[in-house]
């Protein structure tokens, strides 16, 4: 069922790009999201992302999984927010990191990025990720002809510890 967290008025292109949703069954949150590229606005960048810990940090005593395209590298300077990863990490939040590979390729050039991330609650355990560019006859992402996305599947195995 749809979640009771809504993307903060910041931007109106942010509530649009903020998805909640509660499984009570399973007793999971899933928040989804797409932080737009705010490189030129980077006031707007640091908004979202205080939003997000203040978030995260009502939902990680929760079975939760805050997932999607945060368009930040862990790689970019406080400025640009790369240090925000490792905050929500030091918060207690496991980033399910695929051990190689990159998330993303600009099809007009350029340095390709890790911009797509998983954080998962205590309560699982995370067995493996990885960014899936493309699948039998299938092409998620990348700069071939007929590519989905400029950005890879991210796939996570997790596990509820029990």
């Amino acid at each position: 069922m749809a979640g009771s967290i809504k993307g903060p008025p910041i931007a109106p292109s942010i509530p649009s790009n903020v998805l909640h949703v509660h499984l009570a069954g399973e007793s999971l949150d899933v928040l989804g999201l797409r932080l737009p590229d705010y490189s030129k606005t980077p006031r707007l960048r640091h908004m979202w992302w205080d939003w997000l810990e203040s978030t995260a940090a009502t939902i990680i005593q929760f079975p939760s999984v805050i997932l999607g395209d945060f368009n930040t590298d862990p790689s970019y300077p406080p400025g640009k927010c790369g240090d925000r990863i490792r905050n929500l990490a030091n918060t207690g939040w496991q980033l399910a990191a695929p051990p190689a590979d990159v998330s993303y390729w600009p099809v007009a050039g350029g340095a390709e990025k890790r911009l797509d991330h998983a954080f998962i609650s205590k309560h699982f355990t995370v067995l493996g990720a990885e960014y899936i560019w493309e699948s039998d006859r299938y092409i998620f992402a990348g700069k071939t002809p007929g590519a989905m996305s400029d950005h890879a599947v991210l796939m996570m195995e997790i596990e509820l510890c029990r």
